[in-house]
């Protein structure tokens, strides 16, 4: 049975997440030492996107699923630039050894778009960019692209630190083939990490 630890004794995890640790610090003045369990979930949290592409970026970092920031291709050659995502919410807390690092984005896309590309990419160490994931295979409606697993990325650093996760960026790409009439054929509304350890 999974445990955590409050106040220096094994407490179960589900009994522990009944309780909303972002509120917590202390209890009763006593240290509240909390392991979450694996995996644990964090999201891209600050945009910084380039060029006039991505519109409303603030809301692809907002934390929620259903605010948007579309892609305007609505111009001949469409606007260019990518989504850049410069900050998640990983602590960088060591939660134990770190097995495993994937990515997923939320959103949307209308498959007469005439998308050619349209991918995530990791950043490590926020200066290096890793392989592009495909997310135009997902086929997104409004809904989570598979998770894509970025653990042993050619760029990603061969053993994980809890450091290497919160320092890692992303970026969201997307170039169309033809432009469209309107700026919400591509939307995206957030992008997570997912870690598993042990």
């Amino acid at each position: 049975m999974a445990v955590g630890k409050i106040n220096g004794s094994s407490v179960p995890f589900a009994a522990m997440n009944a309780v909303n640790w972002d509120n917590i610090g202390a209890m009763n003045g006593q240290t509240v030492d909390h392991i979450p369990p694996s995996p644990v979930t964090f999201y891209f949290d600050v945009a910084a996107g380039t060029g006039t592409l991505w519109t409303s970026q603030g809301n692809a970092v907002d934390g929620s699923t259903g605010t948007f920031s579309p892609a305007d291709a609505s111009e001949f050659p469409p606007k260019s630039g990518p989504l850049d995502l410069t900050s998640n919410t990983c602590p960088g807390t060591n939660y134990g050894t770190i097995t495993k690092v994937e990515m997923r984005a939320y959103g949307y896309e209308n498959p007469s778009a005439g998308i050619f590309s349209f991918h995530l990419i990791p950043k490590f160490n926020g200066t290096t960019f890793g392989n592009n994931y495909d997310l135009d295979a997902d086929n997104l409606n409004n809904d989570w692209s598979t998770w894509k697993d970025i653990t042993s990325d050619g760029q990603a650093p061969g053993t994980w630190s809890w450091t290497n996760v919160a320092d890692l960026d992303a970026r969201v790409d997307v170039s169309f083939t033809n432009p469209v009439e309107t700026d919400n054929y591509v939307r995206i509304a957030m992008v997570e990490l997912r870690v598993t350890f042990t």
